[in-house]
């Protein structure tokens, strides 16, 4: 195929590197966010600036950092979507929150809008140690939106710039918290002034960077270049606008678009489309202490990594696909909005899948969960609430790569992602699983490589994820059909996974039931039965923030040894149990588990 390159514009270079005007005839980029209503949610909006003439639906009070934000997300020749189209939420500029978010957020696709948007971005938010009432305002507005008649809204929010501690918008799950590197050729660096997680409870935050630091504006800032995550949110917000267009302008799946196969995507694929359309930052920023290294993604210093939205969107000049964008080495992207079709209702073990081809030869092959989970309690030590797995499973092998762990399921994070070097060629199946689900769930999956569609109803895709981990359940049709009425039930997506008494043990807010243990496991900073006693803030050592995925990444668990382990385990355990009484089981389980963390 020949290389076919649209043209954008300059500060869209930044974050679409590698698509650039090309010289083969093919026509413009069409995706800049055309049909797509952006929310400034700042004191007001300077629309004098030439970039926003015309741009601001139902006029704005002046601001010049909501104009500068306006700008860098959707200027008419500097901004990441130059097509699209923006309204005003009143919200502080920034260090504080808003008065009301629900009713901010909720103001952004009100039937009273001047126009409706399907992306919000905001700087606002006061500097949070834990999980605010302004989290859980957040996360309760966008899960409203998403699951109700509204059809959802992308909240980009701010990380925060005093280079320590996230805002209260970013805190929370929901929204996509944005982190700042520098600009120009710097773009793979960390700001100084962009902090960094875990939260309180483990989660990766920020989500992903954009450029913020160094970055040169036409207007709304002076002359000075702009230094803060307000700014990488905003041209995060803009390619959130452009991933929306992507899609409800039918550009999926070929990267031509065909009006037939419109679709309006969920928040959860907007956001499971920015977590995989980046790449790993090459240094963190720390002022006096120098640059560290940043590691492999996901990680605490930087989330999934510095937005390249062309390693997730592919752009072709036509039907065919003769002139297409390949500079990011693949040729298939896979979708499943399982908002749309597909939600899980409250239930003990819901299970769906996507079927994937992949050629010989790839070079990878990556996949992205994403959901917008319901609020937890105000101040939740453990602020997960439904609690879905991700697992990628080669067919032919047995083997099963987790989502962000490799070999352990994530008890965090609202997105999961496996990346696979070199994978090997054939059959595999994208199984999501809802591990604990006590409202209705909604999620999306993405997935790029050299990769097609596989036909679920084919043999291959008839084997189960580590056989159903033996008899814990029965395989159907590709599925485990885990045995609920067992005297010790198993779930998850291979049924390896014991079922919680959870008339027994109650661990939220601060904590979750430990599948394996059948007892709670608490959140930093939390002790008890129960994990209700406060222990005091936990103090996240520097392998916690920067902990290199380069292994993880490949790691995955066979079927064979996941069965010898199993049994191996069993019988250690037997013995201890046996010869030494039950505490000395509990003891050889805990360090058994934690050896394999």
């Amino acid at each position: 195929h020949t290389e076919w390159r649209p043209h954008i514009g300059p500060s869209r270079g930044v974050l679409l590197r590698g698509v650039r005007d090309g010289a083969s005839g093919g026509a413009p980029f069409a995706a800049t966010g055309v049909n797509v209503t952006v929310a400034i949610g700042d004191t007001g909006i300077d629309a004098s600036c030439a970039e926003l003439n015309g741009k601001v639906a139902g006029g704005a009070p002046g601001g010049a950092h909501g104009a500068a934000m306006g700008v860098y997300c959707c200027g008419a020749t500097s901004g990441v979507a130059p097509g699209a189209t923006l309204t005003h939420i009143a919200m502080p500029a920034g260090g504080a929150d808003p008065g009301d978010v629900k009713q901010a957020f909720g103001a952004a696709l009100a039937d009273n809008a001047a126009a409706k948007a399907r992306v919000l971005v905001t700087g606002a938010g006061a500097p949070a140690t834990q999980y605010t009432q302004a989290s859980r305002d957040a996360d309760a507005a966008l899960y409203e939106l998403e699951h109700g008649d509204a059809g959802g809204l992308t909240a980009v929010v701010a990380a925060g710039n005093n280079g320590a501690q996230l805002t209260s918008l970013a805190y929370a799950k929901n929204p996509v918290a944005v982190g700042a590197t520098l600009g120009g050729a710097s773009a793979a660096r960390v700001s100084a002034n962009s902090p960094l997680g875990p939260t309180r409870d483990v989660r990766y935050k920020p989500d992903v960077l954009a450029p913020g630091d160094g970055v040169q504006l036409p207007c709304g800032l002076g002359a000075a270049p702009a230094q803060s995550t307000s700014i990488a949110a905003a041209g995060a917000a803009g390619v959130a606008a452009t991933v929306f267009a992507y899609f409800s302008q039918g550009y999926w799946p070929i990267g031509f678009p065909i009006a037939s196969v419109q679709i309006a995507p969920s928040a959860a694929l907007v956001k499971a489309a920015l977590a995989h359309g980046t790449e790993a930052a090459a240094a963190v920023e720390r002022g006096a202490a120098g640059a560290l290294a940043a590691g492999a993604v996901p990680s605490a210093a930087q989330g999934f990594g510095v937005l390249r939205v062309n390693n997730v969107l592919r752009f072709c000049s036509d039907m065919a696909g003769t002139m297409c964008d390949n500079a990011a080495g693949f040729t298939g992207v896979q979708i499943r909005d399982g908002t749309r079709n597909g939600l899980f209702e409250p239930s003990l073990d819901p299970k769906d899948r996507v079927c994937i081809d992949v050629a010989a030869g790839s070079r990878y092959v990556k996949v992205t969960l994403a959901w917008i989970d319901q609020e937890a309690d105000t101040g939740a030590g453990h602020a997960l609430v439904n609690d879905l797995d991700l697992a990628l499973v080669h067919l032919a092998s047995g083997t099963e790569y987790r989502g962000n762990l490799g070999d352990r399921f994530d008890r965090e994070n609202t997105i999961e992602q496996v990346t696979l070097r070199s994978p090997a060629p054939g059959a595999y199946a994208i199984v999501v699983g809802g591990t604990r689900v006590v409202t209705r769930q909604g999620w999306a999956i993405v997935a790029t490589g050299n990769i097609t569609a596989g036909d679920c109803a084919a043999a291959p895709f008839a084997n189960c994820p580590l056989d159903c981990s033996g008899t814990a359940g029965q395989c159907v049709g590709g599925v485990c059909q885990c045995d609920l009425t067992a005297a010790m039930p198993r779930i998850g997506v291979d049924c390896s996974l014991r079922k919680c008494d959870d008339t027994k043990f109650q661990c939220e807010p601060n904590g979750y039931c430990d599948f394996v243990l059948n007892r709670c496991a608490c959140a930093p900073g939390f002790a008890g039965q129960t994990c209700q006693d406060d222990v005091g803030e936990p103090r996240n050592a520097p392998k916690v923030i920067f902990e290199s995925m380069d292994v993880v990444e490949e790691r995955g668990v066979p079927v064979g040894g996941f069965v010898a382990g199993l049994f191996a385990l069993c019988c250690l355990g037997a013995i201890c149990a046996l010869l030494l009484g039950p505490v000395c089981a509990a003891q050889f389980l805990t360090w058994q588990r934690n050896r394999k963390a």
